[in-house]
């Protein structure tokens, strides 16, 4: 419960930007708008020929997931932002399914997951995974740290804030179907990531503090 001390408070000045930083929804991509109206069958049999065509394929994955999750999160850049549209949005729901399918299936090509493996093996195989992880060892990490101008480093500042404003509600959907042990560890983070209940200290505030200093 929060205390009466808590909702009090003044509001942070940081409070008043837009959340998330990112553009109203605009217009359907040409490829997802064909996509949307189709039963699953057709749309998968669709996706599956673009395949050939790998530009318009990662971008229909990329703009149809984007439109997709935008929707779900209830973000400015959903075709269904503060409105409700019965149809769009059973069309995203099943579109998002199959595009989400061809990711994980097709896309990404992903290694089978080792079965029976004890929890130090666990451990050994994912530390090893990552080795080649790009979220790890990509080249734009050195190039930050030791090459890259101010303007360079705040452009990707204003691209990282973008990302770090829906982390905590990305965490918070794992919440859901979790029980025990990984329920307690998933709540931790997101408790984490909304700073304790101190809006000062919610993770969504921290890279906006820094640009706002940075721009004085």
């Amino acid at each position: 419960m929060l205390n009466d001390t808590l909702l009090t408070r003044p509001m942070p000045p940081l409070q008043a930007h837009p959340w998330p930083a990112m553009a109203p929804f605009h217009t359907m991509p040409p490829d997802l708008q064909t996509l949307l109206p189709l039963a699953p069958a057709a749309q998968r049999h669709l996706v599956a020929t673009l395949r050939q065509e790998p530009d318009r394929y990662r971008r229909l994955l990329h703009d149809g997931l984007a439109t997709y999750y935008g929707y779900r999160y209830g973000y400015q850049d959903s075709p269904c932002y503060r409105r409700t549209d019965g149809a769009l949005e059973a069309q995203l729901l099943q579109t998002g399914l199959v595009l989400e399918d061809e990711l994980l299936t097709h896309a990404l090509d992903p290694d089978p997951i080792p079965l029976g493996l004890s929890q130090a093996e666990a451990a050994a195989y994912l530390h090893e995974l990552a080795q080649d992880n790009p979220g790890v060892r990509h080249p734009v990490f050195p190039y930050l740290a030791t090459a890259a101008s101010r303007t360079a480093l705040e452009i990707t500042l204003l691209l990282e804030t973008l990302r770090n404003e829906v982390v905590d509600d990305e965490v918070a959907l794992l919440l859901v179907g979790l029980q025990g042990m990984m329920k307690a560890v998933v709540a931790s983070n997101v408790w984490d990531e909304c700073g304790y209940a101190k809006l000062s200290g919610f993770h969504t505030y921290w890279l906006r503090r820094l640009l706002d200093r940075l721009q004085a």
